[in-house]
């Protein structure tokens, strides 16, 4: 079967085809398919629990569950009757409350034959719980397989992926630097090991590891490091490749595991780019975002209704293409887009009314034109579908931008990000409009950066204190701000490249929304601090930014007691790397390593514990202090 099958281009696509070889019968690839013979597909039930939902959910529409044979998709814990003579395929995590629900269902005898597919490696203990159940109730022979799947993690694009959605709370920067026992700091670096080792397995090969040093990304590098040397020491079953990895290369990829402290203000940052910006101000979750859009007035009742947007990159080519351009450029192509999408239709409506053709004797060219124009329609119809859809959508992150005033926010932040003297007073931003959480998000990336004096800085935080800001966050950045000196003192002063920096696109100018505000929303600012060290990695050029990075790499020996090894002094430069970012990572990075790799035509995945938008990890930097019990616990005056 490995043979037939194209080897996919990314880790999503690898992961995809694993699921779809879970749910296709067995045999289903073979002599019928390659005779090109109609397969009828074996009808079955999915379960799945919470973690099986939100990875499949990015992967397979309703439509392409249905054509692998999938009539009835359930939740594990919900009430299910007997359905006689099906198969049910079980799509769950490995945890003893999945098992003993997945026993008691054998118990009862809900489903003729069942394959119970788990999303990681099921541990020995829990499989002698579901061999013992079987065998008391006489249902083995209804367990037709039993699979690892190694799918524990969600691709939500070919080159970005997550931990989870489900739970993300536990493995977030709040659970990763709050005070906490050694139990539960165990538990959350175990989740994240496992994940990485799927996302590791799906991509075909062991890489050679890289962590910054001192916090929990050092940590997982040790464990993953670990795994891997057991599996290969120990595993019956090699789930690596020797020779070409998922993507294509038979070099083997390099791992680099980033502490969210590395760069806070890229997570707090107001951004210009128009996937970035959907994360920002609209609820935007596994490729799809809903929001309110008002309708009535001048006379009518003023109603809201929900929409819900599809944002796939492989089905809708407008947004592949635009999603990481900045707003303006996405506002004016939109435009484009739809000027051409209405002279496609009236083109369709002139060969129409011109195909009556009487006693013409280019009846025949008129026929065949008809025929092209009417086969065209359905593709046209779903392109203008999505476009509409994009332009109710950027009306309402337009919306959110003028009722926040973002677009001051951005234009300042860009200033201090770049170290530039500012425009603008942070103290008037502040006092203006705006959301709290929008004026502390600009105080804190003002405090990590250079451009403000810090007499504005001190005053701009009174106001906010007076106005009665929650300044918790405030006080955290102070701390992370005291040991980013600390450190650049010890390593002997500044690394020569841009501190907290960040980057987006260059851009165009805007017609649709105007150029009063939109203006403002210009990227400006050069290569973010991720993009900077993933860079020097690939290259095998220490820097100051890298020098303290650990080696691991589960493939060489090991002499001595550590598993850290000394990074070789030559060795020649990798094409293939994958970033995780420990603590949260957001749309703005992931876009600037993408067009970093895109210009050094390099191959650059980008993953993460979670994604998180600034407002969210506003509110986990101030209850990280909370949780340390420091100062800027109490809020402002009321």
């Amino acid at each position: 079967m490995a043979g037939r099958l194209r080897r996919p281009t990314s880790l999503r696509a690898q992961q995809c085809e694993m699921i779809r070889s879970m749910l296709r019968p067995r045999g289903s690839e073979g002599d019928v398919e390659e005779l090109g013979l109609p397969h009828e597909p074996e009808w079955k039930v999915l379960v799945y629990d919470k973690y099986g939902e939100n990875i499949l959910s990015p992967l397979l529409s309703v439509s392409e569950l249905r054509e692998l044979g999938v009539t009835l998709y359930l939740q594990l814990n919900a009430e299910r009757e007997h359905i006689p003579d099906t198969t049910v395929v079980y799509f769950v995590l490995p945890t003893r409350k999945n098992v003993d629900r997945i026993c008691k269902d054998l118990q009862e005898d809900l489903y003729d034959k069942c394959q119970l597919n788990f999303l990681s490696a099921v541990p020995t203990d829990l499989l002698e719980q579901l061999a013992m159940t079987t065998v008391s109730s006489q249902t083995a022979c209804e367990v037709e397989r039993v699979y690892d799947m190694y799918t524990n993690f969600i691709s939500l694009e070919d080159d970005l992926f997550v931990i989870r959605e489900q739970e993300r709370e536990k493995i977030s920067y709040l659970a990763l630097n709050s005070p906490s026992d050694d139990a539960e700091m165990g538990a959350a670096v175990d989740d994240i090991v496992t994940s990485l080792f799927c996302a590791l397995v799906s991509n075909g090969q062991v890489p050679i590891i890289r962590a910054s040093r001192g916090h929990a990304a050092e940590m997982i590098a040790g464990k993953l490091d670990k795994k891997l040397r057991d599996h290969l020491k120990l595993s019956r079953t090699q789930l690596f490749r020797e020779g070409m990895s998922a993507t294509g290369s038979f070099q083997r990829p390099l791992l680099v595991l980033v502490d969210r402290h590395v760069d806070i203000p890229t997570m707090l940052h107001h951004t210009c780019t128009y996937q970035a910006l959907t994360h920002d101000v609209l609820d935007y979750k596994l490729n799809r975002v809903a929001y309110m859009v008002e309708s009535g007035g001048e006379g009518q009742p003023v109603t809201h209704e929900r929409k819900v947007f599809e944002m796939d990159s492989r089905s809708d080519p407008f947004w592949r293409a635009n999603r990481g351009l900045p707003f303006p450029s996405v506002a004016e192509a939109v435009e484009q887009e739809l000027a051409s999408c209405k002279k496609r239709e009236a083109q369709i409506r002139s060969a129409g009314s011109s195909g009556d053709g009487g006693g013409d004797p280019n009846l025949e060219d008129n026929t065949s034109r008809i025929k092209d124009a009417v086969s065209s329609l359905p593709q046209l119809l779903e392109q203008k579908r999505q476009l509409t859809g994009h332009m109710s959508l950027l009306m309402a992150v337009m919306d959110k931008i003028k009722e926040g005033k973002l677009d001051s926010f951005y234009s300042l932040e860009e200033e201090i990000l770049n170290s530039t003297t500012p425009t603008e007073s942070l103290y008037e931003v502040v006092k203006g409009g705006g959301s709290e959480a929008d004026k502390l998000r600009l105080l804190i990336i003002a405090m990590l950066g250079k451009g403000v004096k810090p007499e504005e800085i001190a005053r701009a935080e009174a106001a906010l204190k007076e106005a009665g800001c929650d300044m918790d966050a405030v006080a955290h950045a102070h701390a992370l701000n005291k040991q980013r000196v600390q450190r650049s003192a010890r390593v002997g002063g500044s690394s020569g490249a841009k501190d907290w920096s960040f980057d987006l696109l260059s851009s165009h100018s805007s017609k649709l929304f105007g150029e009063g505000l939109i203006k403002r929303l210009l990227p400006t600012s050069t290569s973010g601090v991720v993009t900077q060290i993933v860079e020097a990695l690939m290259e095998f050029k220490p820097t100051d930014l890298t020098k303290d990075y650990v080696y691991f790499d589960p493939k060489q020996v090991r002499t001595g007691g550590s598993s850290k090894l000394e990074v070789p002094k030559s060795r020649a430069p990798v094409d293939e790397c994958i970033v995780f970012m420990v603590g949260g990572g957001n749309y703005c990075e992931y876009q600037n390593l993408m067009d970093s790799a895109a210009a050094r035509k390099k191959i650059v995945t980008y993953g993460c514990t979670d994604l998180v938008t600034p407002d969210e990890f506003l509110q986990q930097l101030a209850d990280v202090q909370k949780a340390l019990g420091g100062e800027g616990h109490a809020k402002g005056k009321k």
